[in-house]
């Protein structure tokens, strides 16, 4: 039963043809989809990751970002943490937190228009301006956090 349910996540994260191999001759991707995969063995409702793309180059990142989408397209719920801007549009929703603080939590286009900047990279410039409790008053003050925060 657990050989088959490997099998199946091994199919799933694309990594069927490299069941056999040891870790050590896989990719830096092949090894995130590995360590992604352990967990799904154990059929979660939620998948908690912390910076689950870091140093992997972008082609593979993309594959990653649709891979983590997929997932919760079958009925997961996928949290991550990234400090990567490239791919934030492929997320449902982003939480953006400075200092522990709650300041932003809505789409890309909400965030962008929230902090009125054109791009991702520019929202960071922007939080410069003021500390993490003003930025975190002015989200509570936004007529998107109450949009947010509703049911």
């Amino acid at each position: 039963m657990l050989e088959r349910r490997v099998e199946s996540v091994a199919k799933l994260l694309g990594l069927d043809e490299r069941l056999r191999l040891r870790i050590r001759r896989l990719s830096g991707g092949q090894r995130k989809r590995v360590n992604i995969g352990v967990e799904l063995v154990a059929d979660p409702d939620i998948l908690v990751l912390d910076e689950p793309s870091s140093g992997l180059d972008p082609g593979t990142e993309h594959d990653l970002v649709k891979l983590l989408k997929r997932l919760a397209q079958g009925g997961r719920t996928v949290v991550l943490t990234t400090h990567s801007m490239e791919y934030l549009s492929e997320y449902d929703s982003i939480a953006l937190l400075m200092k522990g603080r709650v300041v932003f939590c809505g789409g890309l286009p909400e965030m962008l228009a929230h902090f009125s900047v054109p791009t991702a990279a520019e929202v960071f410039r922007c939080l410069r301006g003021a500390e993490a409790d003003d930025w975190a008053s002015r989200w509570r003050a936004s007529p998107l956090a109450a949009k947010a925060l509703s049911p």
